[in-house]
């Protein structure tokens, strides 16, 4: 395990779409609870939640509606914020809390959307998920597909071409987040990184900084990876 700041307690921005959907898929898809294709969701009904933050449902018109599968797919790989809403309005937190107290984490992160927490409490996540995702289903295997293109995942642009990732990244005024798993072969590892920003360069612009932020953290996700690749020779 490498670890820095790791107990450092950062917002989490949408990173937390990840496990939450997980749970969703364990508690209510898996048990059938909720069908991916019956259940439907009403846009109309979520209209206060319309018009922010990340998303295209926030784009559809009013009257549109949603298969469960529609939203989870758009919640990940979108990272939509009213797919997110949606979610959360139906499924709640009870269970949740059941499956977070099950990662070995605080059952107190159900009680809001987004949250602050360290690293290693989102690395617990992560572990926790892959028990789930490491099944053969056709559920996990769609489920895969979808944090497998997960938009703005610096972890999979940097790490594209070398391995698989499933991960949820998050972002906030310029401040990268991302965490999931690497599929190195057969040493697959859970990968964290939550980061701060420096503030914008005036000189050159918010979206050069931006860009600046992302090309640094895909050099430590690479970084990260070669530590990891060396650990495993050296082990074996």
């Amino acid at each position: 395990m490498f670890c820095y700041n790791q107990d450092r307690r950062y917002f989490s921005a949408s990173t937390m779409k990840g496990p939450y959907i997980a749970n969703v898929m364990q508690n209510y898809v898996e048990t059938g609870k909720a069908n991916m294709k019956k259940m439907k969701f009403y846009k109309r009904n979520y209209l206060q939640h319309d018009g922010t933050g990340t998303g295209s449902i926030q784009f559809d018109k009013r009257s549109a509606s949603y298969t469960l599968e529609e939203v989870i797919k758009r919640t990940i790989r979108d990272s939509d914020n009213m797919g997110y809403e949606m979610l959360r309005a139906k499924f709640g937190k009870a269970k949740y809390r059941t499956w977070l107290k099950k990662a070995g984490v605080r059952t107190g992160i159900a009680n809001s959307d987004y949250v602050n927490l360290s690293a290693m409490e989102m690395a617990k996540l992560w572990k926790y998920m892959n028990r789930y995702l490491s099944k053969s289903s056709s559920k996990v295997n769609w489920l895969k597909e979808q944090y497998a293109h997960a938009g703005g995942s610096f972890i999979n642009s940097a790490l594209k071409g070398k391995y698989t990732v499933y991960s949820k990244p998050g972002f906030v005024s310029g401040i990268f987040h991302d965490a999931g798993i690497v599929m190195s072969g057969e040493h697959p590892y859970v990968l964290v990184v939550f980061s701060t920003a420096t503030g914008w360069d005036s000189s050159r612009g918010k979206s050069a900084k931006i860009k600046a932020n992302r090309k640094n953290l895909e050099a430590l996700v690479k970084q990260i990876d070669a530590m990891h690749t060396e650990y495993i020779r050296a082990i074996e």
